[in-house]
């Protein structure tokens, strides 16, 4: 799987470069590193929540709605993250729906 990554950002930067005759100083210099320590720092604060048990919490209180089927478990858990996607953000909201149905 990394091996396909790095490929990936070789090959854009190879076409960057190609495109804009600009190097890889151009690239750090103008990445927005607040924005990648943000979205880092989420994923440490949902998996910190999800190690203390709070997911555990969420599948338990969904537990007696879901008991109806495959239907019931789509409406709900669509239902959760279409709340917590508007109540927060949707990138912690996503993680906390794949720790919560995983």
């Amino acid at each position: 799987m990394e091996v396909v990554a790095i490929t990936g950002v070789i090959l854009m930067l190879a076409m960057r470069w190609y495109r804009t005759r600009t190097g890889l100083k151009d690239v750090i210099t103008q990445t927005p590193w607040h924005i990648l320590l943000f979205a880092f720092s989420i994923y440490v604060i949902v998996d910190s929540l999800h190690r203390a048990g709070m997911t555990a919490s969420i599948i338990q209180w969904m537990k007696p709605i879901i008991e109806g089927g495959n239907a019931s478990i789509i409406a709900v858990s669509g239902l959760m993250l279409t709340l917590l996607s508007n109540l927060f953000n949707n990138l912690p909201s996503v993680m906390i729906g794949t720790f919560a149905v995983t």
